[in-house]
């Protein structure tokens, strides 16, 4: 396997990094901008298209199913309508014209229905689907309209109605032009103005807003030289593929690519690659000394480090300027760049703006979710990242809210979206996240049109890359169990069993190379800490824990026997291990331990006392106890030998003291229960017994203030070129221990709990990725009022690997879903089942169920 991941990253490195690399290649092709240029007529022959290879691109990607498109949703219907004008101009697809009208007839309810139409109306659908109609009709395209459709398209029109008497009212709208959508506006609001129109807008290129359609439109009404060469430049570029924007900035196109292959988990394979995109220091990048001008990104680099003040374009381009700033923001920021928000936040300052995003928020849920995706590294004294992720979030709650009522029926970018706002970056496990976008398609939302963002390979070498890493865990796993047996720390009959857990924990959170000791040192130490807190809590007299202390000060167990024999035995080989007989380093790790120990000595002395420290006497103690440092400087030592002679003369550093500040305060914000059960003190207890105004949830807000504060200055010294000792590499391994206990502990203890984990895990380690190749290309629909009178669930049943099963599934709306999907293959037996994926069945596999 490692070879075909080999081979396959060199392809996708000569495909997407090579100086020759087709850019335009990885952007999603726009069927609907593709008819449209289609529809162009030559000047000198008007019966002949101007531009016949799109004609033949729109003849050879109709789908199975009789769409055009790449993506379910609302875009399909447009797609779909816009190709069958484009083959009716020309009298060609006769077949084709006949599917596709099958394919409307059949599913246009179902399409407008679960993107909740009758609700919310997208402004760019209010425009375009009424035209696509009125088109249709006037060239004798026969759309057969369900009677379920009649009231929600009545609504749409009323709703384009609505948006032209406004943008007349206003005289226009600064920010999203109707002018934008030229091509779907009635003659009659235009008033045959078309020249008006391309004086006010045409851009340099000879475009309008730089989209194909409109342009096409423009020359098909004015016969514009400047129009028709923008076409032809466009084609020459691109050849029969028209995107849905031309031209598109290359930059912009190349930080996508690097975000994408980082988002599949690839980005390992393409280090070197991406290091050029984003070298170590700016100060590397000046008109003298810079030596990698054609490297990736550099004109990014340039344009964003040292600067501040943004460089606004015409409002009406907002969007793909908000869009580029933020996502230029959120990866030079993540690879440690000093870069001001103030470059990707100037929109904030425009009220004007913010009430017009506001009322059109269907328009802006794209961007604001890379706006609010680019807020997350927020440090101190940023308020305008603070108030652009209050912005953005409203706006994508808002998004998520229009569609709340069906949660299945919710788009692939509002899925995407509710994701993000409902699970705190810091608290999310990359390689879940990984197996999360490769399951879904690696579907890459790209400015104002979704799409495909991917090649064939690009998905081959992710799902490869994921098998591999899952296998390489497994077998760590069963590694590290046979450690914990072999010392005899499985069966020591107390406390938690967290093996499989502090695994977890470490390796889906940690951008760790494939084949690295460090996971599995970090793992050992987190089993050892566990039990031996665990000793000192539940288990151990005081005097057995002054025995154990003092035997680890020593360095010498043989005075103990039992549990504590079997502890320090364990510590001892582990010390040995990590230090591969290097004395020195020995000697550091036990005086690590046994600070360690000594503070769980000083908790336990306190709860056996009923003692009461003051709140600064119990963090300086429960920073050490929190026992994160002792994982840190244990692994540091294998990552970066020079850190530990440097800690040993100067200290921990400061990056370190905000991360034990950090885990404490997040440890205690969900575990004061089991500390109290325990007799142990704790900061929710101790600050409600300083302040007998406050309660516990008082107590909670106060501690979440404080993890706020020390978090941003612990960011700030994590993606700071300090030039300290401490390498890029440990500083990750830090942050990724902050990621960790935020996955525990960010809305419960699901580090103490027996089940809160054990999905995560089984989809992290042992499940395989979902096998999309085997879905169809379309769903098979049902109609839904065949299915009415049945109730909320159904019964299927079916032949599944030769043994006759039933499966209850809960009908949502006009689809089914289940935890167990399976594809129905000709002859009507289930084949693979598909976690997660909705798939319909025809109605003679469903029998009524009640309950």
């Amino acid at each position: 396997m490692e070879s075909d991941i080999n081979f396959m990253a060199h392809e996708v490195k000569t495909q997407v990094f090579s100086s020759s690399s087709n850019l335009y290649a990885f952007l999603p092709i726009s069927a609907y901008d593709t008819a449209w240029v289609a529809m162009v007529p030559d000047p000198q022959q008007c019966e002949q298209a101007m531009f016949p290879q799109c004609l033949d691109w729109i003849l050879r990607n109709q789908k199975n199913g009789g769409y055009w498109g790449e993506h379910d949703g609302l875009g399909r219907i447009t797609d779909t309508l816009a190709c069958l004008l484009a083959l009716k101009k020309w009298h060609v697809g006769s077949r084709h014209i006949e599917k596709g009208l099958e394919f409307l007839h059949a599913n246009m309810e179902r399409m407008l229905m679960s993107n909740n139409v009758s609700n919310v109306v997208p402004r760019w659908f209010a425009l375009i689907f009424p035209c696509m109609l009125d088109l249709a009709q006037n060239n004798g395209l026969e759309v057969l309209l369900p009677i379920g459709c009649k009231k929600i398209i009545k609504t749409i029109f009323d709703e384009r109605q609505r948006i032209l008497k406004k943008d007349k009212n206003n005289n226009g709208c600064q920010y999203l032009p109707i002018e934008l959508y030229l091509e779907a506006l009635p003659t009659s609001y235009i008033e045959a103005n078309y020249n008006q129109i391309l004086t006010k807008y045409r851009n340099e290129d000879g475009s309008l807003f730089q989209s194909p359609s409109a342009t096409a439109f423009a020359f098909i009404a004015t016969g514009d030289i400047s129009c028709m060469a923008y076409l032809e430049n466009m084609l020459k570029r691109c050849g029969d593929k028209v995107h849905s924007t031309y031209p598109i900035n290359e930059e912009h196109i190349k930080l996508c690519l690097v975000d994408h292959l980082q988002r599949l988990g690839c980005g390992e394979h393409f280090s070197e690659e991406i290091s050029k995109a984003f070298i170590q220091s700016s100060n590397q990048i000046d008109n003298k000394s810079c030596e990698i001008t054609d490297s990736l990104l550099v004109k990014t680099i340039r344009n964003w480090t040292g600067r501040e003040e943004p460089q606004v374009r015409e409002k009406h381009n907002i969007i793909p300027q908000i869009n580029e700033d933020a996502l230029a923001f959120r990866l030079l920021r993540m690879h440690n760049y000093q870069v001001s928000p103030r470059r990707f936040c100037w929109f904030l300052e425009d009220n004007e703006m913010l009430s017009y995003i506001e009322e059109n928020y269907t328009d802006f849920l794209r961007v604001m979710y890379d706006v609010y995706k680019a807020s997350h590294i927020c440090l101190s004294h940023e308020p305008e990242l603070e108030k652009a992720k209050a912005f953005s979030k409203k706006i994508l709650q808002k998004g998520i809210l229009s569609n709340k009522n069906d949660a299945t029926d919710l788009t692939e970018l509002q899925k995407e979206i509710e994701h993000e706002v409902s699970v705190p970056w810091l608290a999310r496990m990359d390689h879940l996240e990984h197996k999360r976008y490769i399951e879904n398609g690696g579907i890459y939302h790209f400015q104002i049109k979704k799409g495909s963002f991917f090649t064939s390979l690009q998905i081959q070498l992710a799902r490869k890359s994921f098998t591999l890493r899952q296998s390489i865990y497994r077998s760590e796993l069963e590694e590290i169990k046979r450690w914990s047996k072999d010392q005899c720390l499985s069966e020591i009959g107390f406390g938690r069993e967290t093996t499989t857990t502090c695994y977890f924990g470490i390796a889906t959170v940690s951008p760790l190379p494939l084949f690295d000791d460090v996971r599995k040192v970090i793992a050992k130490c987190a089993i050892m800490i566990t039990i031996i807190d665990d000793f000192f809590d539940e288990k151990a007299s005081l005097e057995e824990l002054h025995k154990l202390t003092n035997a680890v000060m020593r360095w010498n167990g043989d005075s103990l026997s039992g549990t504590s024999s079997i502890i320090f035995n364990a510590l001892d080989k582990l010390v040995d291990e990590i230090a591969h007989h290097n004395l020195y380093v020995k000697g550091v790790l036990q005086d690590i331990w046994y600070e360690t120990l000594d503070s769980w000595l000083r908790e336990a002395m306190w709860s056996k006392s009923k003692y009461v420290p003051s709140i600064q006497e119990y963090l300086e103690v429960g920073m050490v106890s929190i026992a994160v440092k002792t994982m840190i400087l244990s692994a540091s030592f294998l990552m970066s030998p020079n850190y530990l002679l440097y800690f040993t003369k100067y200290g921990h550093s400061a990056i370190t003291t905000m991360l034990m500040i950090s885990c404490r305060l997040l440890n205690d914000t969900r575990s004061y229960q089991r500390e109290i059960e325990n007799g142990k003190v704790n900061l929710v207890l101790l600050y409600t017994r300083e302040n007998p105004m406050a309660d516990v949830e008082h107590a909670i807000t106060h501690i979440r203030s404080l993890l706020d504060k020390h978090q941003r200055i612990f960011l700030e010294l994590v993606k700071s070129n300090d030039g300290n000792e401490m390498g890029k590499e440990l500083k990750e391994l830090h942050l990724s221990c902050l990621k960790t206990f935020h996955m525990f502990y960010h809305s419960e203890n699901a580090f103490d709990s027996k089940t809160a984990l054990l999905q995560k895990i089984n989809m992290a380690i042992y499940e395989p990725l979902a096998d999309i190749s085997s879905m169809s290309s379309h769903e098979l629909d049902i109609n839904r009022t065949k299915f009415q009178d049945y109730g909320r669930f159904v019964k299927v049943e079916g032949p599944h690997h030769g043994v006759n099963e039933k499966w209850l599934v809960k009908s949502k709306g006009t689809r089914f879903q289940a935890k167990r999907v399976f594809k129905l293959t000709s002859d009507h037996k289930f084949s693979s089942h598909i976690r997660g994926m909705v798939c319909s069945v025809p109605q003679a596999s469903f029998v009524p169920m009640w309950f």
